[in-house]
């Protein structure tokens, strides 16, 4: 199976928090053909979940994937299904150096803990649950196979990954977690001892996460995986307050470790060597065209290569609000970074390259403000469409948005960012002609935007539920990225209609959702 981690870091004011990310290939049920970038999938919203009892009747619902190949998509008739309660209890060995009497270092006990049951990433049907303190849990879902993850609160006992099947009728499902394999090490740091822990994570393949460890006095931390755990990087956050650098381990694979002795006392070892901070500070100030200073711009400094961090992964991610004078300073460590401008309201975002070694000015940095753009909108045979809403969405940066509606003359106006945008036309009536997607550079907002709406390919289908139409229900058609086709509601008779654009489906993802 091919996959990769992604580090998405984010931080605030003096916070940073990182996660990963995985790439895992899927398995649909397409043509040989086919795959999930090239299919659609239709998203159920019921409206009237609760029944007379106001007890829960139903719950939203994925149907699909559905081939592009077709001049039309039909789903027939489809009963929703009834939702079904799961539940059980979650125990684990958990380690007790100090229990009387034990064999073993180890006493069995409740678990508080997150439940996670998933299909997969493109459908509504994933669910989640707690346990309490008796680490009992309980869930509404829909009857079919889960990837079912258990996050325990405390890092001491592993993360389990199993593949479940819930029947029809729910039922009970206790789990018992073992105590795993320690995963240790020591986070050196040329200042410690230091009176704030380092945070240390467990990252698997397909982007689970654990829970935290903070090392000791001594730099010390301690986290048990499954013995038959997939493969894994170990992640240590640095300290709470985002100074540190967040450095990720190699892969771990247990199957190339020795386990032969008991599971309970075989172990990894993944330390982490932080080399001498080499601090740095970032100034600068925000104006708008006129001069004047630009207030509450968000300054996001993001590393690309951090000085003494040559031979590991180390990375930091650091954000400033601007002040009323429009100023920024920031302390970080030296290295070379990307810088986002990212402004609220009526401006642009901006971004840019910059070394920071010891005091560095970025001196004044001008932002434009947003452009007006205007066009027509005309359906395939170049009549304009009145009523069309327009709605443009910046392409990375804050990703705001603006919306705005046709004239009878088809004739639009808004203003917008200069940057990458997708601009989706919505007709107002949407079992004639498809919401359509365009993508435009920052230099197409030069001059006049036209915009054409497509007829698209119809889709249609009937829900319902006991034999009964579902009426009301909202329907969402999407890609396998997840990106927004065409909306419809369901009718007294549980009928929708609604045109899609398929064109689009065959088109390179953006990361951008509807």
């Amino acid at each position: 199976m091919r996959w990769m981690f992604g580090l998405l870091l984010t931080a605030a004011a003096c916070s940073q928090e990182a996660s990963m990310l995985a790439e895992l290939g899927e398995d649909v049920a397409l043509d040989a053909d086919e795959d999930l970038a090239s299919s659609v999938y239709f998203d159920v919203h019921p409206t009237q979940l609760l029944d007379a009892n106001n007890d829960i009747r139903v719950l939203p619902q994925t149907f699909g994937p559905f081939g592009i190949r077709t001049s039309s998509l039909g789903m027939g008739t489809v009963e929703l299904d009834a939702p079904t309660t799961l539940s059980g209890s979650v125990v684990a060995s958990v380690v007790t150096p100090q229990a009387a009497g034990a064999e073993l270092p180890f006493e069995k006990g409740p678990v508080s803990a997150t439940l996670s049951l998933t299909q997969s990433e493109r459908t509504v049907q994933n669910y989640s649950a707690t346990t309490d303190e008796f680490g009992a849990f309980s869930t509404l879902l829909l009857a079919d196979g889960y990837a079912l993850v258990v996050i325990p609160d405390n890092p001491e006992i592993p993360v389990a990954v199993r593949q479940e099947t819930i029947g029809g009728s729910g039922g009970d499902l206790d789990l018992e977690l073992g105590s795993g394999v320690a995963i240790w090490g020591q986070v050196r740091y040329p200042s410690l001892p230091s009176a704030d822990p380092f945070r240390v994570h467990v990252v698997y393949e397909g982007g689970v996460r654990s829970s935290t460890a903070l090392t000791d006095e001594d730099g010390y931390y301690v986290i048990r995986v499954e013995a038959d755990s997939v493969p894994f990087v170990v992640v240590c956050e640095g300290r709470d307050d985002g100074r540190d650098p967040i450095l990720v381990s190699d892969v771990v694979d247990l199957s190339q470790t020795d386990t032969a002795v008991l599971p309970e006392y075989a172990s990894e070892q993944v330390d982490f060597d932080y080399p001498a901070y080499r601090a740095a500070a970032a100034s600068g100030r925000v104006l708008d065209e006129s001069g004047d200073p630009v207030e509450d711009v968000e300054v996001r400094f993001t590393s690309v290569a951090l000085d003494g961090y040559e031979a590991q992964a180390g990375s930091i991610q650091i954000v400033r609000i601007t002040d009323a004078s429009g100023n920024f300073d920031i302390s970080l460590p030296a290295g070379d970074y990307t810088v986002e401008f990212m402004p609220q309201g009526g401006r642009s975002p901006k971004v840019s390259n910059a070394t920071v070694s010891g005091n560095s000015s970025l001196g004044s940095i001008t932002l434009d403000g947003l452009r007006e753009v205007s066009g027509t909108v005309r359906d395939p045979q170049g009549s304009p469409v009145n009523s069309a809403q327009v709605t443009c969405t910046e392409l990375g940066f804050g990703g705001r948005s603006w919306t705005t509606f046709t004239n009878k003359k088809g004739v639009y106006g808004v203003e917008v960012s200069a940057t990458p945008l997708a601009c989706v036309v919505t007709p107002p009536d949407t079992s004639v002609l498809a919401m359509t997607r365009t993508e435009v550079s920052g230099e197409s907002l030069e001059g006049a935007l036209d915009l054409e709406v497509v007829s698209g390919q119809q889709a249609t289908g009937t829900l319902e539920m006991n034999g009964e139409p579902e009426t009301f229900a909202v329907v969402e058609i999407r890609d396998g990225h997840g990106r927004l086709l065409g909306t419809a509601v369901t009718d007294e008779s549980g009928f929708f209609e609604v045109r899609v654009d398929l064109q689009q489906v065959d088109s390179e993802d953006t990361g951008q959702t509807n």
